[in-house]
Formats: structure tokens, C-alpha cells, sequence
């Protein structure tokens, strides 16, 4: 592809890095030079190689000037990061041209850009570039004698690079580097880039975070928020809020928890796919339990999933798992589930939702546990912990994951979200523990259950060798009660059920006997209303029949007398 076909394809190029063109809403402005601007270690040699990068892959030549490192090692860097630097080298398409100033040739008065101009266009002309890249633009000033202000070469630079139309990115240093630089990027950011980018490092508790903020971006609309990101040998990493919109896709499908009890307090069929769950609670009320049930539950479904654990290793979780009646092994074994153990402190937070994201999205895992998201809270500022973890709910929520996140809550008494994310879960569980008798007992109900009915009751739970148990809804006169006072409560009611049940029978008997001897003296009764009333009827037959012959006798007699 030559320039012109790019240049008619877009108005923007992409930067290679997927975040970063979102923010940028589409990429770097074509046919302009855009600058990147940061301290040492912020990561500009680093963006700006991937800008190349995203054109070689697309069959582009690039030109990229070096003006402080060798050209070897920055080829290297490209090799680093899984791409074939050496042979794009080789084969002509990634030219480095290497403009590194000699310290001891400082040139006192007027100072001629175009033998530089010269070279860089020879190499774009041979290759037939469409991206330039200048690595360390502050390092050609170093042959100024006057160095304290920036010098109108520079300017004809950028103008050289819109007449030809190249897209560019050149980068330099700021006041933290060298007065120089800073005056310089000022400078150019001012008045020539087309798109200005500066980088910046934070340290917060031992923590390094890498920030990105658009200066300016001219011809279009950018992201204007400052946006944390995260570099590791695989390269840059971005996942702004502004790339999650409200449009992921809502599954009508349903998920067993493997506990038909809380399926019921679900509505009968457990949870929907693809949503956020969190269970919360106090140190020791389960919360790590009811998690990895709900992961074995789904790995039974065919699932793959990922547990990942900020305070357990592989094998602590396996072990602590089996005796309550949840194998997580054999799922281990076949590679459905995917167990990744690490501690929050180990990288920061930018690190950790990089590094989830790649490992989602390469094993296409449907369900995901993390437990607890709570670890995060003493890593940053809590918006920054709340943001991560914003980003992270949407990242997974775009892929249609199902996730279950556990969290520690420390207020016994009227529990709240310390990390404050709840809101965008679209079921809550609060387990708690409290005590009575003696004893500790756990209870969960559910807070929250968007789209489902929830039950509004209180369960007392127990977590045994068969797994966890739900107690039924304990029904009766007084105040609630668990645990061994429950049962005994229970045992009480039972025994007077019995007792009642006992009662009732006997005074069934009674009546059923009274009722037998009622019907048996009826019988009698009956038997003896029938002889009476034969008798009388016979008696009454006997009358009848004498009145009946002395009628026939008197009419015999009238008829003899005629």
C-alpha cells in the first residue's frame, strides 16, 4: 500500500494500540505529525513503535528516525514484543535512518535542517513510506549552540511532513528531561502537531502507574480524561471507559448456583448468564466457598472458567475446596478451569486489568471468579480502584463473561460497599455471620437480584463435607434464632407437635368409640321400633278384619228382613 492509497483511505491512522485509538476516536490524524511528549520511562519510544508496527502489519513501509538509541536496539525492541522486526528490516519495509548528533560537534550560529530533511526523505522515497517515526526529537537540538529557544528548522520539519504526506509521530522529552525539551514540546504542541499526547509517571505506595492524556487533537473530537495504562513485554495496554459503552448484550439464559435452596430464592432457576454477582461478607462467612460453588456449578454445565485468587495459591485453593464437597481438581485437569493466583501488591492496577483482559480474552473463558476484589482497596486512591474495577465489570460484561466477585466487609452491623461498585452488579448476596449461645452461625439473603424475584428471607447456611447447606426457613412463635438454639427451639416445637398430634388422637379414638356405640344402640332402637310397629300393624289388621265381618253380618241381616 503507497501513501496516496492511505491517504485516500482515512482521515485517521490507527496508533496500533486498540485503547488508545478509542480515545482518539479512530487514530492519529493522517498526512500530520502528532507529538508524544513524557518523561523518561513514560513510554513514548514505546508508542511510537507500535504506531509502525500497526503499519507494517497492514503492508505499509515506515521510516523511523532514531536520534538516541541504535537503530539494533530498537529493531530489538520490535523482535521483544513478538513481531519480526529484523526481517522487516531485512526486506526493506522498516527503514531506520540514524540522526544520533555527535556531543562534540556543536555548531555555533545558523544551523541548516535540510542535509537531515534530506536523509529522511531519501528513505521514505526509497521504501515509499507512509508513517515516519522520530524517536527523541529533542536529542537534534543538542547541536544548537543557543539551545534555549526552539529553532525554525523545526518548524520546517513538520511542514515537510504535511507537504509529502507522511503520517508522523515525533516524540521528545519535557522540563522533568531537560529545560530544553520542555521548551521545545511546548513549542510544537502549541503551534505545529496536529495531535499532542503527554505521558506521565505516578508512584502511590511503591506502585508505578503510567498515565495518558490528549492535549490536543486537531480535526475531530477526542477522549479528554486522564487514562491509565500498562506496558509489559507484550506491549501497551488501554482500556478506557470511554471504550465500554451501555451496550452489552443482556442473555435471557439461566445458571444453577449448584444449590437448589438459593435457586429457589432465585426464582427456581438459578442466576442469568453474563451476569456480575457479588458476595459479600465478614472474614470466615464463606464467601470463598459460595464462590468456587458457583464455579464447579457452571464447570459441570460444560463452562470453561477462570478463578482468579488475590490471597490463595493453586493448591491451597484445591485443598481447602475438597473437604467441603467442592473438586475443583478433575476440571483443573481436563483445562476447563483455569486457576491464576497472584497478590494485588505484585503489580499495579493498570497491570492487573491488562493482564485479566489478555487472559479472557485468549481462553474464551465464560465464567469468571474473583475473589476478593476487595484486595484492590489499599492499592491506589479509591476512584482509582473503583475505576479499574469499573472497567474491568464493562470489559467483561461486552464479552458476555458470567462473573462472581467476593469482597470483605468489615462493618458487622449494617454492611456497605467499600469499594463501591455494587451498583453496577446485577445481584448482591450478603452472607453474615453472628453469634448466639456460644456460637457462630452464618446467614445469607440476597440484597439485590435485578430482573429476578429475590427472596426476601433470611437463610441460615452450614458449610459441611457434602458442601454448603441451606437451612429451610425456620417458621415459628418469637424472635429469629440459628444454630443450636434453633435446633433446640425446633426440637421443643416438635416435641409439642407430638404431644398435640398424641391428644388429638386419643379424643379421635373417643369419639370414634362413642360414635360406635351410638350407631350399636341405634341399631337396637331401630330393632325394636320395627317389632313395635309390626305389632301394632297386626293389631291394627285384626280390628280391621272383625269390623269388616261384623258389616258383612248386619248387611245379611238387612237383606233377609226385604
Amino acid at each position: 500500500m503507497n501513501r496516496s492509497e492511505v491517504a485516500r483511505s482515512s482521515s485517521k491512522l490507527s496508533s496500533g494500540i486498540v485503547g488508545l485509538d478509542s480515545i482518539l476516536m479512530g487514530g492519529y490524524p493522517a498526512r500530520r505529525a502528532s507529538l508524544i511528549m513524557g518523561e523518561t520511562g513514560s513510554g513514548k519510544t514505546t508508542l511510537s513503535l507500535f504506531f509502525l508496527i500497526s503499519g507494517l502489519q497492514a503492508g505499509e513501509s515506515v521510516v523511523l528516525v532514531t536520534c538516541s538509541e541504535p537503530p539494533e536496539h530498537l529493531i530489538d525492541y520490535i523482535d521483544g514484543y513478538g513481531f519480526p522486526g529484523t526481517e522487516w528490516a531485512e526486506d526493506g519495509r522498516l527503514r531506520v535512518v540514524d540522526l544520533r548528533p555527535n556531543p562534540g560537534d556543536i555548531v555555533a550560529g545558523a544551523y541548516e535542517l535540510t542535509p537531515i530533511l534530506l536523509r529522511v526523505e531519501g528513505a521514505v522515497k526509497m521504501s515509499g513510506a507512509t508513517r515516519l517515526v522520530v524517536d527523541m526529537l529533542e536529542n537534534l537540538d543538542i547541536a544548537f549552540q543557543d539551545s534555549g529557544r526552539p529553532r525554525k528548522e523545526l518548524q520546517q520539519l513538520f511542514d515537510w511532513v504535511t507537504e509529502i504526506g507522511l503520517t508522523a509521530i515525533m516524540n521528545c522529552g519535557t522540563p522533568q528531561v531537560s529545560r530544553n525539551a520542555g521548551i521545545l514540546a511546548e513549542y510544537l504542541a502549541e503551534y505545529y502537531a496536529g495531535c499532542v499526547i503527554k505521558l506521565s509517571q505516578r508512584v502511590e505506595n511503591r506502585l508505578m502507574t503510567r498515565v495518558l492524556r490528549v492535549v490536543k487533537l486537531r480535526g475531530g473530537g477526542h477522549g479528554t480524561d486522564e487514562y491509565p495504562f500498562s506496558m509489559d513485554a507484550r506491549g501497551v495496554g488501554i482500556l478506557p471507559v470511554s471504550d465500554v459503552l451501555l451496550n452489552a448484550e443482556a442473555s435471557t439464559e439461566r445458571i444453577s448456583t449448584g444449590l437448589a435452596e438459593l435457586d429457589e430464592m432465585l426464582g427456581g432457576e438459578g442466576y442469568y448468564a453474563g451476569s456480575i454477582t457479588m458476595i459479600s461478607g465478614q472474614a470466615g462467612s464463606g464467601k470463598s466457598t459460595f464462590a468456587a460453588q458457583f464455579c464447579k456449578a457452571a464447570l459441570n454445565t460444560g463452562r470453561r472458567a477462570l478463578f482468579v485468587s488475590f490471597e490463595e495459591s493453586r493448591t491451597e485453593i484445591l485443598r481447602n475446596m475438597e473437604p467441603v464437597g467442592i473438586d475443583l481438581a478433575p476440571h483443573l485437569a481436563d483445562g476447563s478451569l483455569d486457576i491464576f493466583p497472584i497478590r494485588p501488591t505484585e503489580v499495579g492496577l493498570e497491570s492487573h486489568l491488562l493482564n485479566l483482559a489478555r487472559r479472557i480474552d485468549e481462553n474464551n473463558h465464560e465464567i469468571v471468579v474473583l475473589d476478593p476484589v476487595s484486595a484492590f482497596i489499599d492499592m491506589g486512591q479509591p476512584m482509582e480502584v473503583k475505576m479499574m474495577l469499573l472497567r474491568l465489570i464493562d470489559f467483561l460484561k461486552l464479552r458476555g463473561a458470567t462473573t462472581v466477585m467476593t469482597e470483605l466487609i468489615k462493618v458487622q452491623v449494617n454492611p456497605v460497599d467499600e469499594i463501591a461498585v455494587s451498583s453496577l452488579t446485577n445481584m448482591w448476596i450478603q452472607l453474615r455471620s453472628v453469634e448466639s449461645n456460644g456460637e457462630f452461625n452464618r446467614l445469607l439473603y440476597i440484597l439485590k437480584s435485578r430482573g429476578l424475584p429475590g427472596s426476601n428471607q433470611v437463610r441460615e447456611f452450614r458449610i459441611t463435607s457434602q458442601g454448603i447447606v441451606i437451612e429451610d426457613m425456620y417458621i415459628g412463635t418469637g424472635s429469629m434464632v440459628f444454630g443450636a438454639e434453633r435446633a433446640a427451639r425446633m426440637a421443643i416445637e416438635e416435641e409439642e407437635t407430638k404431644t398435640r398430634d398424641a391428644t388429638l388422637q386419643r379424643v379421635r379414638e373417643a369419639l370414634d368409640i362413642e360414635q360406635k356405640a351410638f350407631e350399636a344402640r341405634q341399631k337396637e332402637i331401630d330393632a325394636e321400633h320395627i317389632g313395635r310397629m309390626k305389632e301394632l300393624e297386626s293389631e291394627i289388621r285384626a280390628i280391621e278384619r272383625r269390623i269388616a265381618t261384623d258389616q258383612e253380618a248386619r248387611a245379611d241381616v238387612r237383606r233377609s228382613r226385604k
